[in-house]
């Protein structure tokens, strides 16, 4: 996952950019950029009358009380000629104000190969955003007492960093990225073909083993343990960092090994193991169907956004797995992931008639450590721009999802690309749905 690219973006050049200056000269293609649109509470994420997505673009409609509507017509003319402009070929973004989705969209198309629309429902990869959701199982299965956050993890594989002696590796240590295991060029190695048999990158990954590991354990085990074919001891933090639970270093293979024993945990203690833990305990209550980690495992799998790459104009590439699924390869729409935002942050686990999480463990998820610059890191969420949430971006996929609690505003973007102007493209499309919702909301 390269999620601190976007974020970054976002956050040096938030203040220097809102004065329209121009996005990057990418050569843009004819896209169909049509909006499917919902305005819905959390309660009921469906789509409603088209009517709502059909308002005057001149201005927001009169209320029974007298109040204007917000021009949602407007706002989505807007988003529709950014996308255009940019070239990208698909779009979906929401918005939520205190715990409820007031408007999600879907712009142009899931697949520039058939050239089907973006819905509402269009589940899309959401790269690390995945992680906010090992750190909501992760709190489940502490309040269900299968683990505590400072438990030392257990797998059936060797994780001993050669640059410490006894250290202890816990869920909250992994959580907060601060566990002394590093990311190296043999992360590159979890990028796979969707039946795992060849590797998806294969001009990236010429240094890889010969046969892909699809397997989560396979490719840990292969990567931290010092018998693994990718075993190396930088693969681990040296030094003063060496120590878990002292010194920041986000790491993907970390929410692998996370993942991984949560797992094994609630396996032996549920029969389930983190997939299905995750669809009961996470996914069910929230009501979020279009949400799963494997595509095959959506209600309707072809319909899923295709990821796509700038070669001269944006084209499609093969749909890929993830060794480390966990860290980065979720699906989810922007129905479901911004029903998700409304009921973590600003619903304290719940909203109405359904709960995933108790407040308190809330508040411990939320606890977030100092990383400095105004971000913070807590359990597997982020703080970031006065946000809580998380970005996330990987090959053909660029995402965002963020609570503001002093505006009570929350904002979901998500694309099916990457390119030389994604970045600039996602500051527009944050810049305009901030700008919408602080004025209109």
């Amino acid at each position: 996952m390269r999620t601190c690219t976007t974020l970054t973006f976002l956050a040096l050049s938030l203040t220097a950019c809102s004065d329209g200056s121009p996005a990057d000269e990418t050569p843009a293609e004819d896209t169909s950029t049509a909006a499917e649109t919902t305005a819905s509470d959390a309660t009921d994420t469906e789509s409603e009358s088209e009517s709502e997505s059909e308002s005057e673009s001149s201005g927001g409609d009169e209320s029974s009380t007298g109040e204007t509507e917000p021009d949602f017509a407007a706002l989505e003319d807007e988003l529709g000629t950014i996308l255009s402009d940019a070239g990208a070929p698909g779009m979906a973004v929401g918005i939520v104000k205190g715990d409820t989705v007031v408007w999600t969209a879907g712009f142009g198309t899931r697949d520039l190969g058939s050239m089907a629309p973006v819905g509402t429902d269009t589940a899309f990869r959401l790269g690390s955003i995945s992680k906010t959701f090992v750190g909501v199982a992760m709190m489940r299965a502490q309040e269900m007492g299968i683990i505590d956050l400072d438990d030392v993890i257990e797998v059936p594989f060797s994780v001993d960093n050669p640059h410490a002696r006894d250290e202890q590796i816990t869920y909250r240590s992994l959580a907060q990225h601060r566990s002394g295991i590093v990311d190296t060029l043999w992360y590159e190695c979890a990028y796979t073909s969707e039946d795992g048999s060849a590797y998806a990158l294969p001009d990236q990954q010429k240094f890889c083993p010969e046969t892909p590991m699809p397997g989560l354990e396979e490719y840990l085990a292969a990567y931290l343990d010092p018998a693994g074919e990718m075993y190396t001891e930088e693969n681990y933090a040296d030094g003063p960092d060496a120590e878990p639970g002292t010194t920041y270093e986000y790491s993907n293979i970390g929410a692998g090994l996370a993942s991984a024993s949560l797992g094994y945990a609630t396996q032996d203690a549920l029969g389930q193991d983190f997939i299905a833990f995750t669809n009961a305990e996470v996914f069910g209550p929230l009501g979020l169907e279009h949400t799963r980690w494997m595509r095959d495992e959506l209600p309707d799998p072809d319909s899923a956004a295709v990821p796509h790459m700038y070669e001269d104009g944006f084209v499609p590439i093969p749909r890929y797995n993830l060794s480390t699924f966990a860290d980065g390869a979720l699906y989810s729409s922007v129905d479901d992931l911004s029903r998700y935002l409304a009921a973590i942050v600003p619903g304290e686990g719940s909203l109405p008639g359904a709960t995933v999480l108790q407040p308190d463990s809330i508040a411990e998820m939320l606890d977030f450590v100092d990383l400095g610059d105004g971000d913070g890191q807590g359990i597997y969420w982020e703080f970031f721009l006065g946000m809580t949430g998380h970005t996330g971006g990987d090959p053909g996929v660029a995402t965002a999802m963020g609570y503001d609690a002093e505006t009570d505003v929350g904002l979901v973007i998500l694309l099916n690309s990457t390119g030389p102007n994604t970045e600039t493209l996602m500051l527009q499309v944050f810049e305009s749905l901030l700008s919408f919702s602080n004025q209109a909301l």
